[in-house]
C-alpha cells in the first residue's frame, strides 16, 4: 500500500505534514455504492514520552520531535525491532522564521507496523561525533502491534 507524505507551509503556523494511507475500498450496499475509508496514522508527539500505543499491523506511525541541528544535536534511532516496525523516513523541517540563523524545527520519523509484536522504540538527541557522553535527551515509547 503506497504511503504519501504531503508537507504544507501554512502562514503563522509553520510546516504541517499530512500522512495519508491509500483509501480502503469496500462495497456498502447491493447497488455497489463504494465507500472510501482512510486509515489515519498514529501520530506521536514529544509529550508522549514513555507512553504505550496499540496499532494494527500495516499502520503508519509518525513521530514528531523538536530539533535544532544548527547546534549539532540531532535525533537518531537508538533501539527498535526492524522485524516488528519498519523505518520509512526521517526528515527535518525548519521553522518558517525566515532570515534567522540557527532556528530549530521538527524532526519527523515515519515507520510502518509490519508484524505482530511489542517493540520499545528509543531515540536519542546527541552530537554523534562526540559519542554517548554528548546525549542531551532521550525519547521512548512502547508500540504494541496487533
Amino acid at each position: 500500500m503506497p504511503i504519501t507524505l504531503v508537507t504544507v507551509l501554512e502562514l503563522n503556523r509553520g510546516f504541517i505534514s499530512y500522512l495519508n494511507a491509500q483509501p480502503v475500498v469496500g462495497v456498502v450496499d447491493r447497488y455497489k455504492c463504494i465507500k472510501n475509508q482512510k486509515v489515519p496514522p498514529l501520530t506521536i508527539a514529544q509529550a508522549d514520552k514513555g507512553k504505550t500505543f496499540t496499532v494494527d499491523s500495516g499502520s503508519v506511525i509518525v513521530l514528531n520531535l523538536a530539533e535544532n541541528p544548527s547546534t549539532g544535536y540531532i535525533w537518531e534511532i537508538e533501539k527498535t525491532d526492524p522485524d516488528v516496525i519498519e523505518f520509512q523516513n526521517s526528515t527535518f523541517y525548519s521553522s518558517p522564521t525566515y532570515g534567522r540563523t540557527g532556528v530549530g524545527g521538527k524532526r519527523i520519523f515515519t515507520f510502518k507496523a509490519k508484524a505482530t509484536g511489542v517493540v520499545r522504540l528509543k531515540l536519542k538527541e546527541w552530537q554523534s561525533w562526540q559519542g554517548d557522553r554528548s546525549t542531551d535527551q532521550r525519547f521512548d515509547v512502547t508500540l504494541q502491534i496487533k
